[in-house]
């Protein structure tokens, strides 16, 4: 640990080569013992998975090896087996979050959403799922059977007479970086008679941390394609409102952190009023995600929030849930909330 610390101390200075200025960081594993080895080369590969769980943490630190590593890492690389052939084994299906116009509480919209049931190991934990797919550069793959699967779904239930004014489908950066993501939106939208713009592509701001140019200059072609944009999870990571005057979009989506607490803590009160302003006095639409109750919801319409998702509404449901709850809804709506509509 002492040898470990006086390295990162050495590189939090710059190197310098031929005049030239470089900052570097480094990762470091650590394993003492022998830990159940019985060659050098197994002694290596433990510190590996010390480095590579150093990395996962946040880089330029150090981790030590524990046997707790070893499991995490095992069963990594078992469910990276299991990914492999989950599409294949149709493992993988779509399920259906509502969106509301949050002032006359009509459906508006959905939120395709990615499950993962796993013939041996059960639901997986989608946020493990969908980390690990963009991991292995697996999400490519099933990004794309998402985007067609979600598609097909909108021009069926616009054939059973659901009018819906678009279908979100969530993208990752490593998607929107890969070669030829606009070909294949095009693709899918000629594929599946979906009008442009009836798809929305939701896409977490923390892709723009990196390469902005670039991503700007994909967004601009899908725009163009007709398609809608939305930055979703604003305010979880990055939010620099330099982004904002920069790219092509259409929707905000609050992240739910700041829906949580909303009717609790008046700070989140605060911010969500500061984003709602924002993006209307760009002309853009608000989307609040993870609104859990009524109390939530009022605050939001008195923000004037355009429109709003969550459990106070519904589940995310499967297709045939979806038809039946969206005739219901049409039909009658919850009397829970209709008891406080004028609220």
């Amino acid at each position: 640990v002492q040898l470990a610390e006086k390295i990162h101390k050495e590189f939090k200075h710059p190197f310098i080569v031929m005049d030239m200025s470089y900052h570097l960081g480094i990762s470091i594993g650590i394993i003492t013992g022998p830990e159940g080895c019985s060659s050098p080369q197994q002694f290596l590969e433990k510190a590996d998975m010390a480095m590579f769980k150093a990395k996962q943490d946040g880089r330029s630190q150090y981790v030590l090896f524990d046997k707790e590593i070893e499991k995490e890492r095992n069963q990594r690389l078992s469910l990276e087996h299991y990914l492999h052939n989950a599409l294949e084994s149709n493992e993988i299906s779509l399920c259906y979050q509502p969106k509301l116009h949050l002032a006359t509480e009509k459906i508006v919209s959905v939120e395709a959403l990615a499950r993962w049931h796993q013939t041996e190991l059960g639901m997986v934990n989608t946020e493990a799922f969908i980390s690990l797919a963009e991991e292995t550069g697996l999400i490519n793959e099933i990004g794309q059977w998402i985007l067609r699967k979600s598609c097909y779904q909108f021009m069926d239930w616009l054939d059973k007479d659901i009018s819906l004014e678009s279908i979100a489908v969530n993208v990752s950066a490593r998607q929107l970086a890969s070669k030829g993501f606009t070909k294949i939106v095009e693709s899918a939208l000629q594929e599946t008679g979906i009008p442009a713009h009836c798809l929305d592509l939701e896409i977490t701001e923390s892709a723009f941390i990196n390469d902005t140019h670039a991503l700007t200059k994909e967004l601009n072609q899908l725009h163009e394609l007709g398609v809608t944009i939305s930055i979703d999870d604003f305010g979880k990571e990055y939010s620099s409102l330099n982004y904002l005057k920069k790219i092509p979009f259409d929707l905000i989506k609050i992240d739910r952190e700041f829906i949580m607490d909303l009717d609790k803590d008046q700070r989140d009160e605060h911010i969500g009023k500061v984003i709602i302003d924002i993006g209307h006095t760009l002309g853009k639409k608000i989307v609040a995600e993870g609104i859990e109750s009524i109390d939530q919801r009022n605050i939001l319409r008195r923000l004037n929030c355009d429109f709003g998702q969550g459990y106070l509404f519904s589940r995310p449901l499967t297709d045939i849930e979806f038809l039946e709850y969206a005739a219901r809804y049409i039909e009658q709506r919850d009397d829970t909330i209709n008891s406080t509509s004028s609220a």
